[in-house]
């Protein structure tokens, strides 16, 4: 009996090991992913977040020849947005609500700013150093499928994130947060776009400013 009782806990725990191992490939190719887009020279990423099924909000960076533009958009209208020229340091800062603008100069480089990606898989990377402690917080990965694509499903505690099974770029991702104060819980919905060579001059142009020529703020 007692030999029974070893061998299945042997068994249990190759099974663990192996099911990490295979969560470890997984998680190290969505990290990998996210780095060689950051890399790209012509790209678009946009992540549309949903709080509780509205108050949709829409971020999206557009990168091409050193130039960034960063939208703030609510129902496709632009509240705010960032325009960036790496190669001079210059920066516009737009705020379409309030129609203020101000002129700034850049104190670091923001090329590889991506906002509100997957905390699964960024979490499990530290400063590009793998973190046991989060990675352990994984509760499973399983094949899945999402809008029609291949997928993996990746479920921790607070969420859900799905990635591309070909790209290995998150799609769509859950996080549940709870107020243990007032027990009340809020689901934020991402959902994520990655373009590569599909950026033009176009759509990094700077907009017209000559309504807030008598509003520049220094």
């Amino acid at each position: 009996m007692k030999k029974i009782v070893i061998k299945i806990i042997l068994v249990i725990a190759i099974l663990f090991l192996l099911s990490r191992v295979y969560y470890f490939v997984i998680i190290s190719r969505a990290y990998d992913a996210i780095l060689n887009f950051k890399n790209e020279t012509n790209r678009y990423y946009s992540v549309t977040m949903i709080n509780n099924g509205q108050n949709t909000i829409k971020e999206e960076i557009f990168i091409k020849d050193n130039i960034v533009k960063c939208n703030e958009k609510k129902d496709e209208t632009i509240l705010h947005q960032e325009w960036k020229d790496l190669n001079n340091k210059q920066e516009y800062v737009i705020d379409f609500r309030n129609k203020t603008f101000k002129e700034k100069t850049l104190t670091r480089n923001e090329q590889s700013f991506l906002k509100n990606l997957p905390r699964a898989i960024l979490d499990s990377y530290q400063d590009d150093t793998f973190n046991l402690k989060q990675f352990l917080k994984i509760k499973y990965i399983i094949p899945a499928k999402y809008e029609n694509q291949k997928c993996y499903k990746i479920v921790t505690n607070v969420g859900t994130v799905i990635i591309n099974k070909h790209t290995y770029l998150p799609i769509y991702s859950t996080i549940k947060v709870t107020n243990s104060t007032e027990d009340i819980s809020s689901l934020t919905e991402n959902r994520y776009e990655f373009k590569i060579d599909e950026v033009t001059n176009e759509d990094v142009a700077l907009p017209d400013l000559t309504e807030f020529e008598d509003i520049i703020q220094k």
